[in-house]
């Protein structure tokens, strides 16, 4: 198995610094790159550098200060700054407020994820695997305390009350480690898992999902671990088979109680599962053409979206998994609220065969109908308003239907922001961007980024 060289980003304020951390995983194939986006979200210039550290914390290279314009982006190719290949950890520091999206790939594999707001003691994460149906699952920690962190994984399987695993590890300021759940031998075939990661101090994680030989090998889905749950979640994007594309929700009770959970989609139909403790529950939208209709390349139904309750007062988090027969393959995570104006920064526009192209899907989560307008670093006067988007319904922002002639010009990559028309109903945005051409996952996804 070889090297995988991701990024692990997190948001932390610190002495009026924004600080953004990196990692590194092992999955299939390689040998694997690593690029992110940073956006100023603030009005004012920011002023940008980044550090990598080994995973036992020692620093390998320091970048010089880069400005970065009000709501305009840092783009880092992690190879250009010249560092040996091998497993990194690292800080990202701005002056200013920050959003930011991390990818990597190799030569038919990619995935993203979006920058975690803030460090936690405490991070749960719904989708644990060895071989689930011929998909596994990685974890990877980075230590933002001061001085050495004891971090513990648990992780848990459904209808058992106590982790079926459990190992703390000692890990360096500024270094990173990694738990691969392939071959775990606590860990049973098919079963969804979920995890409870804790630690001394704060710390920040990503988990990578893969699959393992045959038709899923390349798949690859990246996604965000939560530290702290909610009542109520929202899921703007739910898909049976809308151009060939499939979703599967995976929600995690993070209450030591039992859990009853309601999923809600805008269509009406409704499931229901009484969760134990720290366990998941996995729905597969393919699964429900009755009730979720699917369809085709013709004639494409709406892509549903969908609410997620506790029925009794129990926290819960939740990831979606998104996939089609090509290998695309990406995971955002369900929001717990929204924002009256949010922030993506990577958006990709381009009309040449085999570059990447960008949607972005906006759900309305208030209750009453609004418009919901995108605007684009580097063009300024130039925006796209969808008006009357009823309440929890969702609109899709596809750039190359925006492309000519006072839009926005392709090629181009950049960052933007899409504002809710009253600031009473927020917005929840995810942002997918992907590749045409060969059967690879040129597919990334993060959520747009609530200030």
């Amino acid at each position: 198995m070889k090297k995988l060289l991701s990024i692990l980003i997190t948001l932390a304020l610190l002495l009026a610094a924004f600080q953004v951390v990196l990692a590194d995983v092992p999955a299939p194939g390689g040998p694997f790159t690593t690029w992110f986006q940073v956006q100023n979200i603030s009005g004012v210039d920011a002023q940008c550098t980044y550090k990598f550290y080994s995973p036992a914390g020692a620093l390998a290279h320091s970048s010089p200060s880069v400005d970065v314009d009000a709501e305009d982006t840092l783009y880092v190719y992690v190879p250009d700054s010249g560092i040996a290949t091998g497993q990194y950890s690292g800080v990202v520091s701005c002056t200013q407020p920050v959003a930011a999206s991390v990818s990597f790939g190799d030569s038919d594999s990619e995935a993203a994820h979006s920058g975690v707001s803030s460090p936690s003691d405490e991070w749960y994460a719904p989708g644990i695997y060895d071989n689930y149906y011929g998909f596994y699952s990685n974890i990877v920690v980075q230590n933002v305390h001061t001085g050495s962190n004891n971090i513990t994984l648990s992780i848990y399987q459904p209808n058992v009350l106590t982790p079926v695993y459990t190992d703390t590890r000692a890990v360096a300021q500024n270094g990173s480690t990694t738990w691969d759940q392939t071959g775990m031998t606590e860990l049973l075939d098919d079963i969804d898992y979920s995890a409870k990661i804790t630690a001394d101090g704060n710390f920040a994680p990503i988990v990578n999902i893969h699959g393992g030989s045959g038709g899923n090998a390349v798949n690859l889905y990246s996604y965000n671990p939560f530290s702290a749950g909610t009542l109520k979640a929202y899921a703007p994007i739910i898909m049976n088979k809308y151009f060939t594309w499939r979703t599967a929700i995976v929600v995690q009770n993070i209450s030591s109680s039992s859990n009853d959970v309601k999923i809600t989609y805008n269509n009406g139909f409704i499931q229901t599962k009484t969760m134990t403790p720290y366990s998941s529950w996995t729905e597969f939208t393919p699964n429900y053409d009755t009730e979720l209709p699917p369809g085709d390349n013709v004639n494409p139904d709406p892509i549903y979206s969908a609410v997620i309750e506790s029925t009794n007062s129990q926290q819960f988090v939740v990831i979606v998994n998104q996939s089609n027969p090509n290998k695309r393959a990406g995971t955002y995570t369900a929001f717990p609220d929204g924002a009256a104006k949010v922030y993506a920064p990577i958006l990709i526009q381009s009309d040449t065969v085999q570059t990447y192209i960008t949607s972005v899907t906006c759900e309305n989560l208030g209750t009453a109908t609004i418009d919901i307008t995108a605007e684009f670093s580097d063009h300024p006067g130039v925006t796209w308003t969808e008006s009357g988007v009823a309440p929890l319904d969702n609109y899709v922002f596809y750039l190359p239907n925006f492309s000519g002639v006072g839009q926005v010009p392709a090629p181009w990559m950049g960052s933007g922001w899409f504002t809710s028309s009253n600031p009473a109903h927020p917005i929840a945005c995810v942002v997918n961007f992907n590749t045409s051409g060969a059967t690879v996952d040129r597919f990334n996804t993060y959520n747009a980024f609530q200030p």
